[in-house]
Parts: C-alpha cells; sequence; structure tokens
C-alpha cells in the first residue's frame, strides 16, 4: 500500500472541492436557463476559478487547472451531473451548505499553502487562500449578473 501524503490528501481535497462548486455553478446555471456548453463554462469557472486566479498571481507557473487534466475533467463530471441528475429540491438544500462549507474551507486551506510555500508572507496568504476559496463563484456570479454571494 502507498503512504498518502499531506500533499496527496490536499490534492484529493481540492478536486472534491472543484467537483462540488463545479456542480453548484452548474445548477445555478440550469436555473438561469442556460444550454449544455453554458452548464460546462459555469461549472468550469465556478470550479477553477479562484485557483486559476491565486496560481496567476502566484507567478510561479502555469496555473495547475491548465498543467494538471484531473481538474478540468473533475469541473467537467460536475457538470455532468446537474446534466443527468436534477440536483434539487430538499435534499440539495440539506447536502449544499456542509458541500460549500468543506469546499471553501479546503481551498482557503490550499490556496494559504501554496502561497506560503511560494515564499510569500502571511497577509499575502491570508489574501491569496481567500481568492482561491471565492473566486470562482465570485466570477460565476459576475457573468450570470448577479450580486456575488460570498
Amino acid at each position: 500500500m502507498t503512504e498518502m501524503t499531506l500533499l496527496t490528501i490536499l490534492q484529493w481535497i481540492d478536486l472534491i472541492g472543484v467537483l462540488f462548486n463545479a456542480i453548484l455553478g452548474a445548477v445555478i446555471g440550469r436555473a438561469a436557463k442556460l444550454d449544455i456548453i453554458g452548464l460546462g463554462v459555469l461549472a468550469i469557472m465556478s470550479g477553477l476559478g479562484g485557483g486559476m486566479m491565486r496560481d496567476m498571481m502566484l507567478q510561479i507557473g502555469p496555473p495547475i487547472a491548465i498543467t494538471d487534466g484531473r481538474y478540468i475533467t473533475t469541473a467537467l463530471i460536475g457538470a455532468a451531473v446537474v446534466v443527468l441528475i436534477r440536483v434539487e429540491g430538499r435534499w440539495w438544500d440539506r447536502i449544499y451548505p456542509p458541500m460549500d462549507a468543506l469546499a471553501l474551507g479546503a481551498w482557503a486551506a490550499a490556496g494559504s499553502l501554496k502561497t506560503l510555500e511560494a515564499g510569500f508572507g502571511v497577509l499575502p496568504a491570508l489574501m491569496l487562500g481567500t481568492l482561491t476559496a471565492v473566486g470562482g463563484g465570485f466570477v460565476r456570479d459576475m457573468v450570470l449578473r448577479r450580486i456575488p454571494g460570498i
């Protein structure tokens, strides 16, 4: 059995966050009556936007969402879930808040850790951790001309 490192665990948490927020983006896109392409684009924006902004600001190479195919694939799977399954109603209202909290917490931690590893201080880490957590949702809401619900 292979040993799971902290980095491996953080990558899986990051991908779970991508999936959850991609699903959320597609659900919001469905409510806005977007077609399947619009759902996919909104899922990608929602799931990958914050991390891509963080990686561009750190300037330590291309964003991981571009270099690691698991990220865009995970976002598209999130969109496919919403296309294939009716994600709404009472059960969605119950599962969404903990799902969102897990994704936001994971991304805030991952964004802060990546910033610290790049040699930046605590304040930039807090700023980019926050951007990582809320950036995709912000972009999604702005594209739909909604007041961001951060």
